[in-house]
């Protein structure tokens, strides 16, 4: 299988379910945040993986429950909007803890360059 089309299928997917949780998401999950910041699609099709970044929250992995008690729903959704596939893929949901991360990161390094300057000040 073509990894073109495994990308392109990954991207319209990206896009319908985005279009989705922008007008549905605040039944599904309530006020938190959730952006959808990849889908991956298997070689065979058979597999999507959706990655969401969850905010405005302190219970994310709630919220990700929420969303798979909702797939069957979404799935449905995901197909009247997709009707080019043959087979449409199971779904897996999955939190991508990636900015949150770089944030970390970024607060790290900041107190690393803070310490510098009073380590440089007192010198």
């Amino acid at each position: 299988m073509d990894n073109r089309r495994q990308n392109k299928i990954g991207s319209l997917m990206k896009e319908v379910i985005t279009e989705i949780l922008m007008r549905e998401g605040k039944g599904i999950y309530g006020s938190a945040l959730v952006s959808v910041t990849n889908v991956k699609v298997t070689t065979d099709l058979s597999l999507a993986r959706f990655y969401f970044s969850i905010y405005n929250t302190d219970q994310k992995d709630a919220v990700l429950g929420m969303l798979n008690e909702a797939k069957p729903n979404l799935k449905r959704l995901i197909v009247a909007k997709i009707k080019d596939l043959r087979k449409m893929p199971e779904f897996e949901f999955y939190l991508d803890e990636t900015l949150d991360e770089l944030f970390k990161i970024e607060e790290l390094f900041k107190k690393i360059h803070e310490e510098d300057e009073k380590i440089a000040k007192n010198s």
